[in-house]
């Protein structure tokens, strides 16, 4: 004879299931917040200097011409495709990449929305730092 379960038996596994659930979640929230301590890689500071010349509404100047900050990004990426690993770090990026042309040698300028035109060079040299200071190692 098999006898009837009582209530406390059939209460185990049900308990069983809501301490999984408890400690699944103290896992998430302890795995997800140590998540965010992460530092970035280079590559996504480099995919976040991406981003923020897409949302600055500048105009870039490459060789005296204008761009939107689309093409510009498009540029940049056909250029760091182009340079393959020897690009390491977002610093290389902007230095090698991102700061003059590398068929004339003259240096990307950027017309910020006030109108002020600045070199490309320091300009995301201060974003990249901007980045780096709300995103610490």
């Amino acid at each position: 004879m098999n006898p009837k379960p009582t209530k406390k038996h059939s209460l185990l596994p049900r308990q069983a299931g809501a301490r999984t659930a408890i400690i699944a979640l103290l896992m998430g929230i302890f795995l997800g917040g140590t998540a965010s301590l992460q530092a970035l890689t280079e590559q996504q500071k480099i995919n976040l200097l991406y981003q923020e010349i897409r949302s600055s509404q500048a105009i870039f100047i490459r060789n005296g011409i204008e761009y939107d900050a689309e093409k510009a990004v498009s540029h940049l990426k056909r250029k760091h495709n182009y340079a393959g690993d020897k690009i390491q770090t977002a610093r290389q990026f902007i230095k090698y990449l991102a700061t003059e042309s590398s068929m004339t040698g003259i240096a990307y300028k950027i017309k910020l929305p006030g109108g002020k035109v600045v070199e490309s060079g320091p300009y995301l040299l201060q974003v990249l730092k901007k980045i780096e200071s709300e995103n610490p190692e």
